[in-house]
């Protein structure tokens, strides 16, 4: 296990042994349990040959370069964070709970419970603020991943335990698809259901011997409602030209490539992966430029590992070219984990060629991870700086979008987008702020605030909004304003009485609070 994370915990005043690692106790799920971080021999060896301790924390916390090599290029704080954070999770009472999603109506409350309690759970380790931080930072993305993985492969029926002691993960985080499900396959008990996954992941091997126990009662109809499955069956029939035909394929007919291109269209890297590996290397670039060419151009959704996967195999010249013809679609990648890392630095060259609307969506979406992520501090790091770095133009685009429509109104009912609010106010003009306060979005946007239970962050835009010589009467002043627009303006049917009595309440007793900027 690549953690060892006595450098984490030595500002923790931890006194254990190096040697015999540590052992942390968990609750989760109305179950206890421990999870026992053990030495890593490499580690040891690292310790030892920098030959004191603070000259291994400084080395621990470098961050990398900004390589093309996403999966590799890991920090070993990130590295040991990552590890502790894959190790809370692992946990048979977790996996039954994720494998239970299709059938239970309550999973959503008992998922959020459970992300709840491994936050407190992290939070209570004996660690210090910023080791806590870093785990944090990579803790709920891991359970993501296994929430992911359980979804995709819902039809496995190995047990919960034994599914727990077989997902395996990349350093950074990411579940490895290819190498979980070998493990798998030799636990699972179905055939269709190994050969299923098999057909997923192109464990090419593994589908061949699979597909000589399953043809036989194999149900087209039935047990091909995986395209994976579906093309793997045609390809063993040698009958791919009338499945190319089946769904309207237009394109070269070349098997690899239409796999391919597929792939990429399914959200699957990992096929992807397998079929471009498979072609002459003279072919990978027309395939590479067709099919990036259409995920960019086309609305549809995708995988947010696609762009990052396709820029390992582009040129410098290509590169610049993607950044320059789509920098809002590129940056979107980028701000997710494990990618994250990589954005500030993707989106400094992007600002002469980003629009205004993709700056306003980009920064929608971070808000949205904030608040998936329970206030990430990565998350806000990076939104400041990016927020800051942006041109006028972008602000003030953004500032137009919460005067205009609800995009304020929308940062009050997503939770920790604080520094988005704080960024958005201390950027606008006392005339743009009056705009959107002063307004029936204003009074939308306290509402948002107060069924979010977000007292701190109406306290904060108080103070943003107003001086605290004007404090008084500019708050006397939007409370007559929303009075008047609760009579006369109906047009928002989930804002009752008692809504605007909460508001006003809220409001009234922010006049007095004594609040220093």
């Amino acid at each position: 296990m690549l953690t060892t994370l006595y450098s984490l915990l030595c500002e923790a005043n931890f006194t254990g042994n190096l040697e015999s690692g540590i052992l942390i106790p968990i609750k989760c799920c109305q179950s206890d349990w421990q999870i026992s971080i053990l030495p890593n021999k490499d580690y040891r060896n690292e310790v030892s040959q920098l030959g004191d301790l603070n000259k291994f924390i400084r080395e621990l916390y470098k961050s990398y370069s900004g390589a093309m090599d996403f999966d590799t290029q890991t920090s070993l704080a990130d590295r040991a964070a990552t590890t502790v954070a894959i190790s809370i999770w692992f946990h048979e009472d977790v996996i039954e709970l994720i494998k239970t999603s299709n059938t239970d109506k309550n999973f959503d409350r008992l998922w959020a419970e459970t992300k709840h309690n491994v936050i407190a759970n992290i939070r209570s380790l004996p660690l210090t603020t910023q080791a806590k931080e870093i785990i944090l930072d990579f803790c709920l993305f891991v359970g993501q991943q296994i929430r992911y993985w359980m979804h995709i492969f819902h039809f496995l029926t190995i047990s919960s335990k034994t599914m727990a002691q077989n997902i395996f993960f990349k350093p950074r985080g990411k579940i490895d698809y290819v190498e979980t499900a070998k493990r798998v396959i030799l636990h699972e008990e179905n055939d269709l259901n190994k050969f299923r996954l098999a057909c997923v992941c192109c464990l090419e091997d593994d589908i061949v011997k699979l597909w000589q126990k399953v043809e036989p009662n194999f149900n087209d109809r039935i047990d091909s409602n995986l395209f994976e499955v579906k093309f793997w069956v045609s390809y063993l029939r040698q009958n791919t030209e009338r499945l190319m035909n089946e769904i309207e394929y237009v394109g070269n007919r070349d098997v690899l490539q239409f796999a391919f291109f597929m792939s990429v269209s399914n959200n699957n890297t990992i096929s992807a992966k397998f079929f471009l590996n498979k072609m002459q290397k003279e072919d990978r670039p027309k395939a590479l430029d067709r099919t990036l060419k259409n995920i960019l151009e086309t609305p549809n959704p995708f995988n947010y590992e696609t762009i990052p996967f396709f820029m390992r195999y582009l040129s410098i010249e290509k590169l610049e070219n993607l950044l320059h013809d789509y920098p809002e679609v590129v940056l979107l990648q980028f701000i997710k984990f494990p990618y994250l890392n990589h954005f500030l630095d993707t989106a400094n060259k992007t600002w002469d060629n980003l629009s205004n609307e993709g700056f306003y969506c980009i920064t929608e979406e971070m808000a949205y991870y904030m608040s998936v992520y329970f206030g990430n501090h990565t998350y806000a790091n990076i939104f400041l700086e990016f927020w800051n770095n942006s041109p006028d133009r972008c602000k003030n685009y953004v500032i137009t979008k919460c005067i205009e429509g609800s995009y304020l109104v929308r940062l009050g009912m997503f939770k920790h987008t604080s520094c988005v609010i704080r960024s958005i106010f201390q950027s606008s003009t006392t005339y743009q702020k009056r705009k959107m306060v002063f307004s029936y979005n204003g009074m939308m946007f306290f509402d948002a605030l107060m069924r979010r239970d977000r007292l701190g962050c109406v306290a904060m835009s108080i103070n943003e909004l107003f001086t605290s010589e004007e404090r008084e009467a500019r708050i006397d002043e939007l409370i007559v304003l929303f009075k008047d627009m609760f009579k006369y303006c109906r047009s928002h049917p989930t804002f009752k009485s008692e809504n605007l009595e909460i508001v006003v309440d809220v409001l009234e007793r922010e006049k007095s609070r004594n609040v220093t900027k």
